[in-house]
């Protein structure tokens, strides 16, 4: 699908590293006394100037980048050094926003498939370079610095999710593990007072969305979308208008194949003539049953791991069975089959977000406090076993073990 970007922008030039750059405008307020506008203060502005001056890099410097976030226990090579040097001006803006609580990113949250949110690859680019000059930094023994960019990195995963869109949770949520990974293999080594004021800092951070309230407006904004598409597209044919041909503009527009790979020509057909049945009731009707499929996907949603697994099963076969959208009971279930599969490969993995935090909460105050300030989540006790570096914690979920470790092993 083709997405766009709407909203209050202003497009300013910058010729650096020869790229060419579009910058947000960060909103102003009222004119003030005297004639002059106070800029309101807007974290997404910093973070589109720190964006602007990323130099852009040869594909060896940006496969290294990519390399050394998944491999934070080795030493960090001359290479990237090299590259990190290059980022001081973005790295600067990132600390500026790290002091500014306000994010707004000028989202259209009535765009629906259409709606562009190129900040976040920006975002997990930046957020890179500035866990290496933290690791960096920690080499050195350069502590208060490396725990400074840590502790950005946070803020920006967070501040990438103020809006509850799923793509958006989910890069928030791979920003905030590697910085987790960084500072937890350094935790043994920061004093009391540092714990202290990550802990603090950590506390201040804008409250990430749970499961269920992405979920929640992920399928509002999208199935108000849809409804608004449909409706308007019908406006627009007047008398002429019909079900199937509903269907067939939306999937033209949108680039959604009607159908499945590698179908017969029987099945095609079939699906031709069922589509010239259809009505705009019809559609109506698939749309309608779009709103109570996305109700019941955020019902499943707050049940345990273990009730909602064969719940969630049914609910996939029976929208995988519609794909081949070949009869009306198929056709009813179009718009379904478009919103919910993605949503429900990710139920499990925005649980697994929330109690990640959590385990990284608990560390924290193991380290500050020692074992004893172990408490249950859910209810549930979470283990404590002591390694040669420190320690670890485990916690069951979804059939499998969630653990964080603190330390070299």
């Amino acid at each position: 699908m083709k997405r766009i970007m709407s909203g209050v922008w202003l497009l300013c030039v910058i010729c650096l590293n020869s790229a060419i750059v579009v910058v947000p405008a960060v909103a102003d307020e009222a004119v003030s006394g005297g004639g002059r506008a106070v800029s309101v203060p807007n974290a997404a502005g910093i973070y589109w100037l720190a964006f602007a001056a990323m130099p852009v890099l040869e594909d060896a410097e940006r496969e290294a980048v990519e390399s050394a976030a998944g491999d934070i226990r080795q030493p960090v090579s001359e290479l990237l050094k090299r590259v990190v040097g290059r980022y001081d001006v973005s790295l600067r803006e990132l600390q500026r926003a790290r002091t500014v609580v306000p994010c707004d990113w000028q989202l259209d949250g009535e765009a629906g498939p259409a709606l562009l949110m190129t900040h976040l690859q920006k975002a997990r680019d930046l957020s890179r370079v500035a866990l290496l000059r933290s690791r960096l930094r920690f080499e050195t023994g350069e502590v208060a610095g490396a725990l400074a960019d840590l502790l950005a990195v946070f803020k920006l995963g967070r501040d990438c999710a103020v809006s509850p869109w799923i793509v958006a949770a989910l890069v928030d949520a791979a920003i905030e593990e590697r910085a987790g990974e960084v500072l937890v293999l350094h935790l043994p080594g920061l004093s009391q007072a540092q714990v202290e004021d990550v802990m603090s800092e950590l506390r201040r951070l804008p409250a990430g969305w749970s499961g269920i309230e992405v979920l929640e407006a992920e399928g509002t904004n999208f199935s108000g979308w849809v409804e608004r598409w449909v409706t308007a597209e019908a406006a627009r044919l007047g008398a002429a208008a019909t079900g199937g041909g509903l269907l067939a503009a939306f999937a033209k527009e949108f680039d959604v194949v009607l159908g499945v790979e590698g179908e017969s020509a029987e099945v095609k057909s079939e699906r031709a003539l069922m589509l010239q049945s259809l009505t705009v009731a019809d559609v109506q009707g698939a749309l309608g049953q779009m709103r109570r499929d996305q109700q019941e996907l955020v019902r499943l949603a707050g049940l345990s791991a273990a009730d909602r697994m064969q719940p969630l099963q049914q609910l996939t076969e029976r929208l995988e069975s519609a794909r081949s959208l070949r009869t009306k009971a198929d056709a009813m279930l179009c718009f379904s089959q478009m919103l919910l599969p993605s949503a429900i490969r990710v139920i499990d993995r925005l649980e697994q977000v929330q109690l990640r935090r959590q385990l990284l909460q608990q560390a924290l105050r193991v380290q500050r406090h020692g074992e004893a300030a172990l408490q249950p989540i859910g209810g549930v006790k979470v283990e404590y076993r002591r390694t040669a570096g420190g320690f670890e914690l485990s916690f069951p979920h979804a059939g499998s073990v969630e653990s964080i470790v603190v330390g070299r092993k």
